[in-house]
């Protein structure tokens, strides 16, 4: 890899020796490249002492890798084998490997960054949420309500006319009671003006019988929050008892 910051490259070094050979002094042929007598000195003879093949492939003309020839400091394979073992069974980072390996902090990550394990890798976020599904059709079911506003005419959401300036106002909302399948996700929706406990344990009912006619089983548990309709109900733990038994 050539070094930017030389002011001679490959193609400059390549025109010194041809001048030298040409009979130019190795202080002539520095001055005509702008460049120290030295440097010339030092690429002429790297020249003369290669190769026939390393002059055809011009390998003697390029810069060497600063790696020294000897390192009395350098740690051995061993001693770098343990550093990534240690990274690899933790995934900790340099400074948490110091009291696990007893190096100091930049000569973790020296050993690290040169065999590419510089950054920790990744682990799995953990799971949020767990699925469960009921292995037979009808025997658990989910209830639920929400309300959606009532409106005199759509607005721009459903007709794209956003120019429309008047709004349905005062008109009310709609209870959607909705129970649905576990095991099928089938559902009964029923529309009310309020989420209570004589509409909710109504619609339990009345989903229980359509169920059945869909070709469900019957009915073992019944799932929904902790609204009051449903928590303290008499009515709702009433129709419990009727559609499955062993939940009351």
């Amino acid at each position: 890899m050539e070094d930017r910051r030389c002011k001679l490259g490959l193609r400059g070094r390549l025109e010194l020796v041809q001048l030298v050979e040409g009979g130019a002094t190795l202080r002539a042929a520095a001055a005509a490249l702008s460049v120290a007598p030295a440097t010339a000195h030092r690429w002429w003879h790297r020249w003369q002492d290669a190769s026939v093949e390393e002059r055809a492939s011009r390998a003697c003309l390029r810069a060497r890798p600063p790696v020294p020839r000897s390192c009395p400091w350098a740690l051995s394979a061993e001693a770098e084998q343990q550093i990534l073992d240690a990274r690899a069974r933790t995934n900790w980072g340099p400074m948490r490997l110091t009291f696990l390996i007893g190096r100091h902090r930049s000569t973790i990550w020296k050993v690290l960054h040169r065999h590419g394990v510089s950054r920790a890798r990744r682990s799995a976020p953990p799971a949020s949420t767990r699925r469960y599904e009921s292995t037979e059709a009808g025997a658990l079911l989910h209830i639920d309500a929400f309300s959606a506003p009532k409106f005199d005419a759509p607005g721009h959401w459903a007709t794209r006319d956003r120019s429309q300036t008047g709004r349905s106002r005062n008109v009310g909302k709609t209870v959607v009671i909705g129970i649905v399948d576990d095991h099928t996700r089938l559902a009964y929706c029923e529309l009310h003006s309020a989420e209570k406990a004589t509409n909710v344990a109504a619609t339990l009912r009345r989903a229980t019988t359509w169920f059945h006619r869909q070709g469900c089983g019957a009915v073992e548990a019944v799932m929904s929050d902790n609204a009051r309709c449903y928590s303290t109900s008499a009515a709702f733990k009433d129709a419990l008892a009727e559609i499955a038994p062993a939940t009351s």
